[in-house]
């Protein structure tokens, strides 16, 4: 069942905080037989949502795709410690540990069918095309990247077999609208460009877009395209218009 999850810490005197500092602060997070395992996974079964720092306290969000993580993640806020740049992070209690949001892999491919449907992309968003960033929200490549993201780490396989999925979205799904820009990102490992903003979609077939919604929810806890375990590829659903009727 992937989860939203809000961690609170109570610093003293952090510098400026990348990235780079919050990916490798995210495996300290877990007790570290887990944080070994995560370690060892290529694609990680956690997305960073977001994080905040002002007032002497960091707020970090993460996605969690699979189940087991949540206990694991919920001792180590309560029973250990973690830290961030050589600064000792103090966890706020009570309250400091938060479910924001969770949803079974089942409730997902029962959502409602839609005709239209909007994403905002808060964070830079790109796809690997060769040795190349590929910052636009091709919505093949979109898809591709959410559906392998599903593959690994759901428990029910997808109803759609990747090609079955990639030639509906051909057939069946259409860009309405956009309003994107580029950003470039100063990574260890060097540049990441990704895109921002918004992309309106339209659906023209209602069992189909069953699928797309399933797909785009998960995206809110799992994030799209590369680095997400970085806070890349951030993404919220809205709804255009009201479900189509079946």
């Amino acid at each position: 069942m992937p989860f939203k999850v809000w961690l609170r810490y109570k610093v003293k005197n952090l510098p400026a905080v990348s990235r780079d500092h919050l990916h490798a602060l995210i495996f300290s997070l877990f007790p570290p037989d887990v944080a070994q395992e995560l370690h060892r996974q290529k694609e990680k079964p956690f997305c960073l949502l977001g994080y905040r720092l002002l007032e002497g306290e960091l707020r970090l969000g993460l996605g969690l795709l699979k189940d087991e993580l949540l206990s694991p993640l919920a001792l180590q806020y309560y029973m250990g410690k973690a830290s961030l740049i050589g600064e000792e992070l103090v966890s706020i209690k009570p309250g400091g540990f938060q479910e924001e949001d969770a949803i079974s892999y089942q409730a997902l491919l029962e959502l409602e069918p839609v005709k239209n449907l909007s994403i905002d992309f808060l964070s830079p968003t790109t796809f690997r095309k060769g040795p190349w960033d590929y910052p636009l929200p091709d919505p093949q490549t979109l898809f591709r990247s959410l559906y392998r993201k599903w593959q690994a780490f759901s428990p029910i396989a997808f109803p759609l077999k990747e090609e079955e999925l990639l030639s509906g979205v051909y057939k069946h799904l259409y860009i309405l609208a956009h309003r994107i820009r580029v950003e470039v990102e100063e990574l260890s490992f060097g540049r990441l460009r990704g895109f921002v903003g918004n992309v309106s979609l339209g659906i023209n077939n209602a069992e189909f877009s069953r699928h797309v919604h399933a797909l785009l929810k998960f995206g809110e806890f799992a994030g799209a395209g590369r680095k997400t375990a970085m806070g890349f590829g951030v993404m919220r659903l809205r709804m255009e218009e009201a479900s189509v009727p079946v």
